[in-house]
C-alpha cells in the first residue's frame, strides 16, 4: 500500500513538473511577434516581384514571406515596418515604415529580401512605387544592398556592411502624398549572396515621417513603371487652347516635366490660360518656363514630347512659337532631342544622353516681348526618340521666362 501511495505521489510530481515545464516553454515562445519572423537563407530567384497584395492572407502590421525585418540592436522593435492591406499603391497592399505611438525610442529598422546571385546575370534592374507622409517629422528613407549579411539578426553587427544605391536614393520623393516609381539599373552590385534592404530610421515614437512601398521588382530584364506611351501620329499639333478644362500651372496629357536632380521643383513648365499666345486672342493659350519665386534654388526641367519614330518619316521638320521676356535675368532655353530617354526615368539625364538641335538654339528670340515661328528639319535623328525643351539656369530671384505655342512635328 505504501508504494502504491509512493508511486502515485512520484506520478503527481511528475505530472506537475510536466505542466511546468509546458507553461515555461510557452511563455518563452511569447517574445515580441518580430522576432518570430524566420530570417532569409533560400537564394531567390530572378525575376523577383512583390506587389504586396496579400488581402487578410498576411496579418496587419505582419511582415510578408520573403522578406525579413532586421532590427539594429538598441533601436525601437515596437513600430518599423508592418504590411497593410490597403495603404499600397492604388489602395492596394503595401509596406509600411513608421515609429509613431508605442514604446518610447527611435527606429532604426531594415526590410531586406534576398539572397539574390547577381553573378549570374550581366544586366540587373531594380523598380518600386513609394510614397512619404507626415514629412515635418523625422525618419529617413534609403535603399541598401550586403553581399555578406547572415539573412537573419542585427543588420549592423559587427562584420556586416551595406553600401546605399545612391542613383536610388537620389529619386526618393522630396514632397509628401505623390507616389513615384523608382526604376534604375543596379548591374554594378556584385555578389552571389546579394540582399537587399530599405533601410528605415530616426522616427520615434512622438514625431514619424512614414513610408510606403509597394511594387517591388528586381529584374535580369528591363522593367517599365507603366506601359511605355504610343508613338506619336505624325503630323502632330499642339496648340494648348484648353481654356479652363485644364488647370493653370499644370502640364497637358502627352507632354512630361521632368526635373533634373538637384534642380528646384516648385517651378519650371506650366500651361496658362491666362497669357497670350501668338494671336493676341483671350483663347489662344500657352506653355510658360520660369523660375521666378517660391522656393530658392535653380531650375534645370524638361518638358518632354514622344516617343518620336524619326525612321519612319523622310523629312520631320519641328515648328513652333516662342516668345522670351524679362531678358536681363537669367535663364535659357534649349531644344534638344533623345533616343535613350525612357519615361520611367525621373531624372532626365541621369541614364538618357540629350543633343541639341542647333539649328533651333540659333533661332530662339533675342530681345523680349515678340513671337517668333521657329522652324527646324529633324533629318539626320535615326531611331525612336523624344523633344525636350530645356530650361535652366534661371533663380527664384532671378529668372527670364520663355513661353512656347503652336507645337507642330510634321513630314
Amino acid at each position: 500500500m505504501y508504494m502504491q501511495r509512493l508511486g502515485f505521489l512520484l506520478l503527481l510530481i511528475g505530472i506537475y513538473l510536466m505542466s511546468t515545464n509546458c507553461v515555461r516553454k510557452t511563455e518563452d515562445a511569447l517574445p515580441e511577434k518580430k522576432s518570430l519572423i524566420p530570417g532569409l537563407s533560400q537564394d531567390k530567384s530572378l525575376p523577383f516581384k512583390d506587389d504586396f497584395n496579400y488581402g487578410t492572407t498576411v496579418a496587419e502590421y505582419g511582415i510578408p514571406k520573403g522578406w525579413y525585418e532586421a532590427l539594429v540592436e538598441g533601436s525601437k522593435t515596437d513600430r518599423g515596418w508592418a504590411y497593410r492591406n490597403a495603404r499600397g499603391k492604388n489602395n492596394t497592399g503595401g509596406m509600411i515604415a513608421s515609429a509613431y505611438g508605442g514604446n518610447t525610442g527611435t527606429d532604426n529598422t531594415y526590410l531586406v529580401t534576398g539572397p539574390f546571385n547577381f553573378d549570374a546575370f550581366e544586366k540587373v534592374y531594380m523598380k518600386f512605387d513609394v510614397v512619404s507622409n507626415f514629412g515635418s517629422g523625422p525618419g529617413s528613407l534609403s535603399v541598401k544592398y550586403s553581399t555578406n549579411y547572415k539573412g537573419e539578426g542585427d543588420p549592423e553587427a559587427a562584420g556586416t556592411t551595406w553600401s546605399e544605391i545612391t542613383d536610388i536614393n537620389a529619386e526618393l520623393p522630396a514632397t509628401d502624398n505623390v507616389w513615384t516609381c523608382i526604376n534604375k539599373d543596379i548591374s554594378f552590385i556584385n555578389g552571389s549572396a546579394v540582399y537587399i534592404a530599405f533601410h528605415y530610421k530616426d522616427g520615434t515614437n512622438t514625431n514619424s515621417k512614414q513610408w510606403t512601398i509597394d511594387n517591388v521588382e528586381i529584374s535580369n530584364q528591363p522593367i517599365n513603371c507603366a506601359p511605355p506611351p504610343p508613338t506619336l501620329a505624325l503630323p502632330f499639333l499642339e496648340t494648348f487652347n484648353y481654356g479652363t478644362s485644364l488647370a493653370n500651372f499644370s502640364i497637358p496629357n502627352g507632354w512630361l516635366e521632368k526635373f533634373v536632380a538637384g534642380s528646384k521643383t516648385d517651378r519650371g513648365w506650366a500651361y496658362r490660360s491666362d497669357l497670350n499666345g501668338p494671336t493676341g486672342n483671350t483663347d489662344d493659350d500657352i506653355m510658360v518656363a520660369s523660375a521666378n519665386a517660391g522656393a530658392a534654388g535653380t531650375d534645370n526641367v524638361y518638358l518632354i514630347l514622344g516617343p518620336i519614330d524619326f525612321d519612319a518619316y523622310s523629312t520631320d521638320s519641328l515648328l513652333f512659337d516662342c516668345k522670351r521676356e524679362f531678358g536681363t535675368n537669367n535663364g535659357f532655353l534649349v531644344v534638344k532631342y533623345s533616343t535613350n530617354y525612357s519615361p520611367d526615368m525621373n531624372d532626365p539625364e541621369a541614364n538618357a544622353s540629350w543633343s541639341e538641335i542647333m539649328t533651333i538654339t540659333s533661332q530662339l528670340p533675342t530681345t523680349d516681348g515678340t513671337w517668333k515661328k521657329i522652324k527646324a528639319s529633324l533629318e539626320g535623328i535615326s531611331g525612336k526618340g523624344y523633344i525636350g525643351f530645356h530650361f535652366f539656369g534661371a533663380t527664384n530671384s532671378s529668372s527670364k521666362r520663355f513661353s512656347i505655342d503652336n507645337v507642330n512635328i510634321k513630314f
